[in-house]
């Protein structure tokens, strides 16, 4: 049981999670006596909860006094001390300390408020304050800067509630709230967060029933009318690009409507919610199955089960990755649905959306299909305008690199290769390698490209450099060496400094445990 009634009073968490005043279970005299702990808040407390896997889609930001800023998502540890499937789903916001090395974590927003009256039975000033309760999942997709008056703020994503939040510091606490969301949508994954002449700029992926059966999709791109914007009146959105035939999802199928897979009704047609009738045979068509009307015929077809699992949507906005440049704001997202880099550009103030990579002609009827491209996109925009983006061809298992002049997609190079799945172009002992995960890019100042991303079967950070040569670069790779664990997951390069954080996990057999943090490294 991980919270136990009090007899009297109540414990209060903070929204900081991370330690709390104990839990005032008598008169005034004996409050100080209590543990907080326990069936009368003055039981033994257990042991403080572990951290957990503390750090992943991690982002961070630099102070102009050298302060670095950190957030990311905390997930439960696998602990013998905890029961099996505990779930923390909290967003995480903490300091570099540089002497520790170690980033000093603070629970933002995941930590449900007990219930009256009741205490937890682990260390209240401790970790979660020694709640091991669920709240709402959140914090994946965390995209942090900071505000005015150099403090954190971050977007991310609730995965409960299937919308994007936003969360301000104002020096002593944190507030959150609600940044977007709508009845029966998803919305806010991969959020990203910029400032842009002083004023906050997101972007996410927002998913909603659309047509005659299908998902809309779309990339939002939010505009705030304060640094910090401290609640979403101070927000004014618009879409950036929109796909109104993006495949059913089974979430966005109503009543009776089942969704069918793209290709069952015709060859290429993207799936659609359709409702179930009677007339098949059998009548109920078996698992995982329904009977819809197939070409004026009642047919029994397979469906998409809400429970099947998902890599990642399939819809036409995935990985959202946004820069600013001198012709405005640039986005570069993958889409899924047809295996498509696509550019979003904002020259003059009108969205133009291209495909850089991927297939041949806008038509999905009269096309050609050059793969599946656009994994992990990347995008940095540099003084001149010019994009620089990276991205996985999920074909070829091989990170690319892309030079659009001018952020001008007509104009588009031919893509390069920057790392095969090979040790710069010798075979590694075990095989090709699955690379480019979480790829960030980065133009130094003296031009060369910079990408870091993870080795996936290694488990490895990874930077490679594009040196200019001629209209192409000449790309080496190497492997940065890592202090423990399986490592190199959402690399991020420390701004003003030579740095890159990336995510770890490791285990300890001999505990029975796996824990993970985020770890700074350098070249």
């Amino acid at each position: 049981m991980n919270a136990r009634t009090c007899l009297v009073g109540a414990l209060a968490l903070t929204l900081a999670g991370v330690a709390n005043p104990g839990c005032s279970c008598g008169d005034t005299e004996n409050t100080a006596q209590t543990t907080g702990c326990g069936s009368d808040c003055n039981q033994p407390c257990n042991d403080a909860i572990p951290l957990g896997l503390i750090g992943a889609y991690t982002s961070v930001a630099a102070a102009k006094d050298g302060a670095i800023w950190v957030s990311g998502y905390n997930d439960a540890p696998v602990s013998k001390s905890l029961q099996a499937g505990t779930l923390y789903g909290d967003l995480v916001v903490g300091k570099y300390d540089s002497g520790k090395q170690r980033v000093q974590w603070q629970t933002v927003d995941g930590v449900p408020a007990l219930a009256e009256g009741s205490c937890p039975d682990n260390d209240p000033k401790g970790w979660r304050g020694g709640s091991t309760d669920p709240g709402n999942d959140v914090g994946l997709w965390t995209s942090l800067q900071l505000d005015a008056n150099d403090r954190p703020m971050v977007a991310y994503y609730d995965a409960t509630n299937g919308s994007a939040k936003f969360a301000t510091y104002d020096g002593a606490q944190w507030a959150s709230y609600v940044l977007s969301s709508k009845p029966s949508a998803d919305i806010g994954r991969y959020a990203k967060l910029l400032v842009v002449d002083g004023k906050p700029v997101v972007a996410f992926l927002a998913m909603e029933a659309g047509k005659d059966g299908y998902t809309r999709s779309r990339v939002v791109v939010g505009r705030a009318n304060a640094n910090p914007p401290t609640s979403a009146s101070a927000w004014t959105f618009e879409d950036a690009a929109v796909d109104e035939q993006t495949p059913c999802l089974p979430d966005f199928c109503s009543g009776a409507q089942v969704c069918v897979p793209t290709g069952t009704l015709a060859p290429g047609q993207a799936g659609q919610c359709l409702a179930a009738v009677a007339g098949c045979t059998p009548a109920d068509c078996g698992t995982g199955k329904a009977c819809v009307t197939v070409k004026n015929k009642a047919t029994c077809v397979a469906v998409v089960d809400k429970t099947a699992p998902r890599s990642y949507p399939n819809a036409a906005g995935d990985y959202v990755s946004l820069a600013s440049g001198p012709s405005g704001l640039g986005l570069v997202v993958y889409d899924r649905t047809r295996g498509n880099l696509i550019g979003v550009s904002n020259a003059g103030g009108k969205w133009t959306a291209s495909i850089l990579d991927g297939q041949t002609g806008a038509s999905n009827a009269q096309h050609t299909n050059t793969g599946d491209v656009g994994i992990a996109a990347a995008l940095a925009i540099t003084p001149n305008g010019d994009w620089h983006v990276v991205y996985v061809n999920g074909i070829q298992e091989q990170l690319q690199y892309m030079l659009v002049p001018g952020g001008d997609a007509a104009k588009h190079a031919a893509p390069e290769v920057v790392d095969n799945g090979s040790d710069n172009g010798k075979p590694y002992s075990d095989g090709v390698h699955v690379v480019g995960d979480d790829a960030a890019i980065m133009v130094d100042a003296t031009g060369n490209v910079q990408v870091a991303y993870q080795d996936s079967t290694a488990g490895t950070l990874k930077l490679a450099s594009g040196a200019a040569q001629g209209a192409t670069h000449k790309w080496t790779t190497r492997t940065i060496p890592q202090q423990r664990g399986f490592a190199g997951y959402f690399p991020r390069f420390v701004p003003s400094t030579s740095q890159i954080t990336n995510f770890y996990r490791q285990t300890d057999h001999a505990a029975g445990e796996v824990t993970g943090d985020v770890a700074f490294v350098t070249p």
